[in-house]
């Protein structure tokens, strides 16, 4: 009875044993995906540093286009929220993590942060976007946050719509 009454309140029902398998199959699926971003961002922007499209291609642009079918802005797009999380990631000092190993911070998992969401800390300094992803991340109750509530976090930062 109690199920029935929570079904009709929240607009939710129960999955059959089958269901909530393939639930699980196809989340973890769509995490990999996200991650997958990251990896495919880090390796786009490997290739342009290092010039190794000149073997080929006059521009890192038109390589990327003959070979991946990615215009310029999406390129960008990707390289640029890489580059975002990269920064959000502390530089390794093995003395600190000893230390923060009895009380670590929380720090939303950057490797499940869409490109999206990365990009709407494009407006803030770099040693605030942390924080701000740990605001949204707040909002996202024990998931990445996505897009949304990291432009809320911002624009609470800000005081200016994004």
């Amino acid at each position: 009875m109690f199920e029935a009454v929570k079904a009709a309140i929240t607009g939710t029902s129960r999955l059959t044993s089958s269901e909530e398998s393939r639930l699980v199959e196809l989340k973890a699926t769509v995490k990999r995906g996200i991650s997958a971003w990251q990896a495919a961002a880090a390796a786009l922007a490997e290739i342009r540093d290092k010039q190794l499209y000149r073997a080929t291609h006059r521009t890192f642009s038109a390589f990327c286009e003959s070979e991946f079918d990615l215009s310029e802005r999406r390129i960008r797009q990707l390289t640029e929220s890489w580059e975002i999380v990269q920064s959000l990631r502390p530089p390794v000092d093995m003395e600190a993590v000893a230390k923060a190993a009895a009380n670590p911070p929380t720090i939303p998992p950057l490797d499940q942060l869409s490109d999206r969401a990365a990009r709407e800390l494009r407006p803030l300094p770099p040693a605030e976007r942390l924080e701000a992803l740990r605001e949204a991340a707040a909002a996202a109750t024990g998931s990445a946050p996505t897009a949304p509530q990291v432009r809320e976090a911002v624009r609470r930062r800000t005081g200016k719509p994004v």
